[in-house]
């Protein structure tokens, strides 16, 4: 279970924090967000400050679901997130633009 832990950053554990959509109020989490409602967005892949609603299509800062402590760490989850989406693509050989 420790090495776990070693490999599990803090921008892992909030990218899945539940967060609630300020417009329909549908909880997701980032990542799924990203992976789904974000699809073919090629800002999804660099570093976008923007969570979107899977349910509703509404998109909003992710700095105001309050799910970092203060806007640095709110743009390093941001390109974290970003650089895990783009490594997928790469791997799996599919574009980020839709």
């Amino acid at each position: 279970m420790s090495c776990v832990r070693q490999h599990v950053t803090e921008e892992t554990l909030a990218m899945q924090k539940t967060i609630k959509c300020p417009n329909c109020n549908f909880e997701f989490a980032l990542t799924y967000s990203r992976a789904f409602a974000c699809q073919g967005c090629p800002l999804s892949v660099t570093g976008c400050e923007y969570a979107r609603c899977p349910r509703c299509d509404s998109e909003f800062k992710i700095h105001d679901l309050n799910i970092t402590p203060n806007r640095m760490a709110t743009r390093h989850l941001d390109k974290h997130v970003s650089k895990l989406l783009s490594g997928y693509y790469q791997e799996f050989g599919e574009s980020a633009r839709r």
